[in-house]
């Protein structure tokens, strides 16, 4: 990715993107950190972005020394959010494929 920057990575799922302390593969995880820090001495901005479904599931080691220089938590949406996404998935659907394709979706009942 340093060579070429600019560049945004995005690593999905950083919980099992490698192994964690205790484990038979020290290397692996000695390796990835040593990316990760390569990454920020690069020549230009490489963005390094994790998802993950479970902060403490990540290895304390990608967590600290400076590696992280924000977090970033977003909530599971509340009822009315999850209808509001629900409503207009619903509404790009019966545009794309017809009212008949979606008229017997409960909306209310899937959001809770």
């Amino acid at each position: 990715a340093s060579l070429l920057a600019p560049t945004l990575v995005v690593i999905e799922h950083v919980e099992g993107a490698g192994p964690t302390r205790g484990t038979d593969a020290p290397l692996a995880l000695a390796q990835f950190l040593t990316a990760l820090d390569l990454a920020d001495d690069a020549l230009g901005p490489v963005v390094t972005v994790f998802t993950t479904g479970e902060v403490a599931a990540v290895d304390a080691s990608v967590r600290a020394g400076g590696r992280l220089h924000s977090v970033v938590e977003l909530p599971l949406p509340d009822l009315r959010a999850r209808r509001a996404i629900l409503d207009a998935l619903v509404d790009a659907a019966t545009t794309a494929l017809g009212p008949d394709a979606v008229d017997d979706i409960d909306v209310a009942a899937l959001a809770r």
